[in-house]
Parts: structure tokens; C-alpha cells; sequence
């Protein structure tokens, strides 16, 4: 019994980091501005580190989106 909660405090240690490291990438790719993920982002980050996404999958996914913002020239990234 005394091993899960190390379980789970390993596991929400991953999903912090892995949601950092995605916060670090997009100030990068926002020339330096930062963008924090929080609230629903937090929740969806936290979902790609939960089903075990890997950090190179989900920053090729970010690059794809700002190539799409930055080709039409306007509009939010989403």
C-alpha cells in the first residue's frame, strides 16, 4: 500500500514536467514570449503525457500549427 502514492506522485511529476517542457517549446517557437498552459490547455498537455505522447511527437504537432498560423498570415494559433 505504501508504494502507490509514489506511484502517483511520480506520475504527477512526469505530467508537470512533460507540461513544462511543452510551455518551454512554445516560448521558443513565440519568440521568447511566454505562454502558459493552464486551465483546458493544461488538461489536453496532460492528457498527451498521460497516454504517453512523446515530447518529440507533441512539438511536431506545435510546429505544424504555428506553420498553418504563420502561412495565413492572421488569426489565433489553435
Amino acid at each position: 500500500m505504501g508504494k502507490e502514492p509514489v506511484a502517483a506522485d511520480d506520475r504527477r511529476s512526469a505530467i508537470a514536467d512533460f507540461c513544462r517542457e511543452i510551455e518551454t517549446y512554445l516560448c521558443r517557437k513565440n519568440d521568447g514570449h511566454l505562454i502558459r498552459v493552464t486551465g483546458p490547455s493544461f488538461d489536453l498537455v496532460a492528457g498527451w503525457a498521460t497516454r504517453g505522447v512523446p515530447l518529440k511527437v507533441a512539438c511536431a504537432g506545435i510546429d505544424r500549427c504555428f506553420e498553418r498560423y504563420y502561412r495565413k498570415g492572421r488569426g489565433a494559433v489553435r
